[in-house]
């Protein structure tokens, strides 16, 4: 099985900020991300690139969230 990892864009390059990803839904202006263990992750934000190759998903942080 293949997991992903979620990666935050911003200044400093591509942060890391979630793994084990087993699904994604997105919810209006949210991320809601699932783990292989159930627990669910809400990010305000959105999808700027996946690549499946690298099980990598890309995020961009709504400007008007301070923390993820």
């Amino acid at each position: 099985m293949c997991l992903s990892r979620a990666y935050l864009n911003d200044r400093e390059g591509e942060t890391p900020v979630l793994e084990e990803i087993s699904s994604l839904k997105v919810r209006k202006e949210e991320l809601v991300f699932s783990t292989i263990l159930g627990e669910e992750h809400v990010i305000k934000g959105q999808i700027k690139k996946i690549n499946f190759a690298e099980s990598k998903i890309i995020i961009e942080k709504d400007q008007n969230t301070q923390e993820l």
